[in-house]
């Protein structure tokens, strides 16, 4: 259960990640500082509100994904703060369509896809493509 919690929390920061990138010029970072959360899901090439999704994958998947928070710093350092838990820091490197997220020790946890005025999370370990859609509050 705990090793599910995290996956899920990984997989919620680093599409908060991807929405900050997707707000960015190629050249420029600046634009993901602030904070970022979910507003939608891509599922099936649609684009799924909160409320729709939800109804389709139960309330804990909203419940999970759809309440993070992701706070981007101009010092380079991000926080993902879920609907419940602890926050998670790290620092972020921004590449020209990417954001990848580290951990404390410089791990990487996870990438986002910056897409449109977007980051775009990718949902691990479920059998079918689904997105979690940030953007910039």
């Amino acid at each position: 259960m705990k090793s599910s919690v995290k996956r899920i929390l990984t997989f919620i920061f680093v599409l908060t990640l991807l929405f900050a990138l997707t707000a960015c010029s190629k050249s420029d970072s600046s634009n993901i500082i602030g904070k970022w959360s979910v507003t939608s899901y891509k599922y099936d090439d649609k684009i799924y509100t909160r409320d729709e999704m939800s109804e389709m994958m139960g309330s804990t998947f909203d419940e999970t994904y759809g309440n993070t928070v992701i706070t981007f710093n101009d010092d380079g350092s991000f926080s993902s703060q879920p609907a419940s838990g602890e926050p998670q820091p790290g620092t972020y490197k921004v590449s020209d369509s990417e954001i990848s997220f580290y951990d404390e020790s410089d791990s990487l946890i996870t990438t986002m896809t910056i897409s449109d005025d977007t980051l775009e999370l990718t949902v691990p370990d479920i059998n079918v493509e689904m997105f979690v859609i940030y953007e910039k509050q």
